[in-house]
């Protein structure tokens, strides 16, 4: 029977294609969840989203249990959509529903679980479970954060945010000019 043991030299492939796979996946996690931490910030601001936070709030356990759930129920016929598009060779248009549809149900379930998040902790299971998945995410992040390509990608994520942040307030510049242009012009022909 033969073994089911992988050789030493496939396993540290394996290993440093999966290291580089979670470095990916973490950091393109990281600049989702800062994107989307501004948006959940900018909407608990508006009145409606906070008067359904407190509604959330006030519920009890498993009310607030369907509350939380809905979101990623909902979401579910626009990933199938999204896998339809790529199925037929619409890679752009799937790809771009498809992280739309992740990028609003996991604000939608964000902003839920923290307005919920006692009624649904007062759940035993609940609570284990959320435990559990803490402890294994700690796990994967301490070990995925330990390897050098995740040490490279944090140099290279800081650079990149350093020259974005230049080319907005260049950007910037260059659209204060131009509006101030055209309000000019506007001026001169008015006037």
């Amino acid at each position: 029977m033969p073994s089911m043991r992988m050789a030493p030299r496939r396993r540290g492939w394996v290993t440093a294609l999966l290291t580089v796979l979670a470095v990916l996946l973490f950091a393109l996690e990281r600049l989702i969840v800062d994107d989307l931490r501004a948006l959940g910030r900018w909407l608990a601001r508006r009145d409606w989203v906070a008067r359904a936070e407190a509604w959330v709030g006030r519920l009890s356990p498993y009310p607030a249990l369907l509350c939380f759930a809905l979101p990623g129920l909902a979401i579910l016929p626009v990933k199938l959509l999204a896998v339809a598009l790529l199925s037929q060779g619409h890679v752009l248009a799937g790809v771009g529903v498809l992280l739309a549809a992740k990028a609003a149900g996991t604000l939608a379930v964000t902003r839920i679980y923290y307005a919920a998040e006692p009624a649904l902790l007062s759940l035993a299971w609940f609570a284990r479970v959320r435990a559990t998945l803490l402890h294994w995410r700690k796990v994967v992040y301490d070990s995925v954060r330990q390897q050098y390509a995740w040490r490279l990608a944090c140099v290279q994520w800081r650079a990149w945010r350093r020259r974005l942040r230049g080319w907005r307030q260049q950007g910037g510049q260059r659209w204060r000019r131009r509006w101030a242009a055209i309000r000019r012009r506007l001026r001169q022909l008015n006037g």
